[in-house]
């Protein structure tokens, strides 16, 4: 078995407003990490887009673990999540959704996955719901109503550690080294989300893997109210068109690609000829695809340069069957002593 790396971690938090984080958030989350005590050392690292972001952290002296680095106006939410993700210092990454906080047990559960599986890629756990009207996130497949490579989530299964196709957006704990060889996120897409599930299957075609285990939690803040963000719909509908064509067309392969290229053709053609609303959402969504083209197959020439996987492979392989693939910590183990 691989020498197993010191528990530390980097909690990396982008954001445009590290005094409101600071006032609410960040007390409550370095209490929840040092309750939890199940590694050597951990930080807090903040990439504030907002002015005087510096001059911030002094009025909070007590927050002794936490790092606010100053950054320029203008950065997409991804180039600062890249920001924080390379001036973290530890082993291990822990990206958490807005007012989530890990419980107790978080890192003692997830860290016995990274030392039974060397090619762990990165874990997910059950996000415990403080009303009933919260979405819980669970465990990613792919979605056999949809084209291509189309995601959805399932419940998460009792006492179960499965694979898992991408990590939950709640909280993803990440080996640091792997994703920062792996370039970190994709700064092209429109969603942060979809950086991130794009950056999973990265890992999968390269060899790692991904788990969602339900015998550990994390739980959102009560105290703090949701902010809905009042978006444009349309806007919203082309961003997702959009990133759909970008993770299809960099990880699809063979015949699976000239289908999509096939499909992609058709459905621009169709979105000239007919402007109704789901037309127009397509055709801006195709333009900006081919404004960024030259720059999507440098990306995936380099994916076939590493000799990576074929997603159908490993689509076939671990996410073909109707539940998700149960799995057994000490397999891989077992393997490695063979």
């Amino acid at each position: 078995m691989a020498e197993e790396k010191a528990r530390t971690i980097s909690v990396i938090i982008p954001t445009d407003n590290s005094h409101e984080l600071a006032r609410y958030y960040l007390p409550q989350l370095c209490a929840h990490i040092e309750e939890c005590g199940a590694f050597a050392d951990y930080e807090v690292v903040v990439s504030d887009t907002s002015v005087g972001c510096e001059a911030e952290k002094q009025l909070y002296p007590d927050l002794k673990k936490v790092r606010i680095i100053g950054t320029t106006n203008g950065l997409s939410e991804l180039e600062n999540l890249n920001k924080a993700l390379f001036a973290s210092t530890m082993n291990y990454v822990l990206i958490l959704g807005e007012n989530i906080l890990p419980t107790h047990n978080y890192f003692s559960e997830v860290f016995t996955l990274f030392r039974y599986t060397p090619s762990l890629f990165g874990v997910s756990a059950n996000t415990l719901s403080t009303t009933t009207d919260d979405h819980l996130s669970g465990p990613k497949t792919l979605d056999p109503n949809k084209w291509g490579i189309g995601l959805k989530e399932v419940a998460p299964q009792m006492r179960k550690t499965t694979y898992t196709l991408t990590l939950s957006e709640s909280n993803m704990l990440i080996d640091r080294h792997q994703l920062c060889l792996m370039g970190g996120f994709h700064t092209f897409f429109n969603n942060a989300t979809s950086a991130k599930d794009e950056a999973c299957i990265r890992a999968w075609r390269s060899g790692r893997k991904c788990f969602f285990t339900s015998s550990t939690h994390c739980k959102k803040m009560s105290n703090q109210a949701e902010v809905e963000a009042d978006e444009n719909i349309q806007l919203r509908k082309n961003s997702f068109i959009f990133d759909n064509i970008v993770t299809n067309y960099l990880h699809s392969n063979r015949m699976k690609h000239l289908a999509f290229w096939m499909r992609l053709l058709l459905g621009y053609f169709k979105s000239i000829v007919s402007r109704d609303a789901n037309n127009t959402a397509y055709w801006n969504a195709c333009k900006q695809f081919f404004g960024k083209f030259v720059s999507l197959y440098q990306v995936r020439k380099w994916y076939k340069t590493q000799r990576c996987e074929p997603f159908e492979k490993i689509a076939k392989g671990f996410f073909s069957h109707t539940q998700l693939q149960e799995v057994h910590q000490n397999k891989e183990n077992d393997d490695k002593q063979l």
